[in-house]
């Protein structure tokens, strides 16, 4: 903290002012240029997730397993009916009717 102090003095407190508000400006730009990129990643994310969830739908009508390609078959269970990959165990692929 003494370092600082001298830098202070040395350099005297109006420069030490104009040093800091370039900073915070530079920061500004930073923060907003790094919002930025999330938020376009974020967005082409949920492009991703609406496509993916699609053909996911797509599949599971034409009663194929979206994660192996096998055949979903109805199947009764613990809590209800449901389809179910008939590769299991190899595949877990469930869905409730």
């Amino acid at each position: 903290m003494a370092g600082f102090y001298r830098i202070m003095k040395n350099l005297g407190y109006r420069k030490c002012l104009q040093l800091y508000e370039l900073l915070e400006i530079g920061c500004q730009i930073f923060r907003s240029q790094v919002t930025h990129v999330i938020k376009k990643s974020e967005l082409s994310m949920s492009k991703v997730y609406i496509i993916k969830k699609a053909e996911v739908a797509n599949q599971i009508g034409a009663n194929s397993c979206p994660k192996c390609g096998g055949e979903l078959i109805a199947r009764m269970g613990e809590f209800g009916d449901f389809k179910g990959c008939n590769n299991y165990p190899k595949c877990r692929f469930t869905i409730i009717n």
